[in-house]
C-alpha cells in the first residue's frame, strides 16, 4: 500500500467512524447508512474499506456496485 492508498483509506475510515456513531445513536436509518457509505467508498476508494463495509454492495434491494444511480 503507498503513502495515496494508506490516506484514502485512512480518510474513509475517519468517516464512517462518524457515520457508524451516528447510525448507532439512530440519528440515521439503515438505508441513510447505506448510502453514506456507499458514496464514502465512492469518494475515497479505498483498498481496504469495501472489505470491511458493512454495505451490501453486490446483491440485494440496494447495488451500489453496478447502479446506474437511476432506479
Amino acid at each position: 500500500m503507498n503513502e495515496e492508498e494508506f490516506g484514502a483509506e485512512l480518510r474513509y475510515q475517519s468517516a464512517i467512524s462518524v457515520v457508524k456513531n451516528l447510525f448507532r445513536q439512530g440519528l440515521l436509518t439503515a438505508e441513510e447508512y447505506a448510502e453514506i457509505d456507499t458514496k464514502l467508498l465512492e469518494k475515497y476508494a479505498p483498498s481496504l474499506g469495501t472489505l470491511f463495509s458493512e454495505n451490501d454492495l453486490i446483491t440485494g434491494d440496494f447495488r451500489a456496485i453496478y447502479s446506474s444511480g437511476k432506479e
